[in-house]
């Protein structure tokens, strides 16, 4: 009897939980909305022609959509181009189609994308914080929503490309979430198709396949594994877009999300010892996660072409050192080496050569 009142009491709250979770988003929805409609009536900018508004392609409406991703962004006579965000250019595609050229249109249509994704990021910050702390995913998602600085990605109808790469970043960041929790592998075609829609809208997006699953790893308790299918569902086919094809900027897109979240994942787990459930040290005496990374700073020096690339590697080794001492010194004198070829800076050779005397010594 005093189970079932328990599981009794227990649906009680979370139905309770769950009509004041729906009231507080239709009322942080509504505020939003409030403070933006006054846009609703504003006329054309002169940007605006960039994406609408006589443009050679959107103004065509959705028969154009097959020209649109064969086209960069903006182009004109002078032969002068640049970009790459279809996404935007077939949102205005559509539009046109269904409703002509109308200012009020393209700003009814901002706002409510703003709207759209504010509350998608109350629910990104709802998952992160947890329900029993929901007052701190409410107050930073009003301060986000009603600070004067995002005025003019709503205001202008230009900037919808920032609303859809916002947008679709952050159900990618959802679908992440899902697959921790449920662990479903079609979650993860899901951020890489949501992913790769945001990155179509805008390449300054990117950034985030660095955030989103170091959250997962400061936020939940996943194995490596799992860190590294999202990693690969997070980057995979947006490096493609975002490189343009340049292989060696493909490299560095792929590189750098991975070895970060790996030194975050290996702080976490092993330095700060959050989690007794992951052996460090037989995972690095099998050298599998050694070489994927140490390979990585061998790659990020030869793109860089700099010593700034010491910066992930110096890191890396100091936490090698700890149960690998020996390897991480040649490990070390190799990219010292390397770094010498790579810049030809004489000083590297007499440090590597300082270096290895001293290896064979020790």
């Amino acid at each position: 009897m005093k189970k079932n009142k328990k599981i009794e009491a227990t649906k009680v709250e979370q139905t309770m939980a769950n009509k004041t979770n729906r009231f507080l988003f239709l009322l942080i929805g509504f505020i939003t909305f409030f403070v933006f409609a006054n846009t609703i009536g504003n006329d054309y900018n002169l940007d605006d022609e960039l994406v609408t508004r006589n443009h050679p392609l959107t103004s065509q409406g959705m028969k154009a959509i097959g020209e649109i991703f064969n086209s960069p962004y903006y182009k004109d006579d002078m032969g002068y181009a640049y970009g790459y965000r279809p996404i935007v250019h077939v949102s205005f595609a559509i539009e046109h189609e269904l409703f002509g050229e109308k200012a009020s249109v393209s700003h009814f249509i901002n706002v409510i994308l703003y709207v759209a994704c504010v509350l998608l990021f109350l629910s990104l910050l709802l998952k992160w914080v947890g329900e029993q702390n929901k007052w701190i995913a409410i107050v930073a998602v009003l301060f986000f929503a009603l600070h004067p600085i995002h005025t003019e990605v709503v205001a202008s109808i230009k900037n919808r490309d920032e609303l859809l790469a916002f947008l679709f970043a952050l159900l990618a960041g959802l679908s992440m979430i899902k697959y921790i929790e449920k662990e479903k592998w079609i979650s993860l075609l899901w951020i890489t198709f949501y992913f790769s829609l945001a990155v179509l809208s805008k390449k300054s997006v990117y950034p985030l396949t660095i955030i989103f699953p170091a959250s997962s790893i400061l936020f939940y308790s996943i194995s490596w594994k799992k860190l590294l299918l999202i990693l690969v569902s997070f980057t995979s086919f947006s490096s493609i877009i975002e490189s343009e094809l340049n292989w060696s900027k493909f490299l560095l897109l792929l590189i750098i999300p991975v070895l970060l979240n790996f030194l975050l994942y290996y702080l976490k787990y092993s330095f700060f010892n959050f989690s007794k459930e992951i052996n460090w040290k037989l995972l690095f005496k099998s050298k599998i996660l050694l070489v994927i990374l140490i390979m990585m700073t061998f790659v990020l020096t030869f793109l860089l072409k700099t010593s700034f690339a010491l910066i992930f590697s110096f890191p890396l080794l100091i936490l090698i050192y700890f149960t690998e001492k020996r390897l991480s010194i040649l490990i070390f004198i190799l990219q010292l080496i390397f770094l010498t070829l790579v810049s030809k800076n004489d000083d590297y050779i007499i440090v590597s050569t300082v270096l290895i005397l001293g290896a064979v010594f020790y």
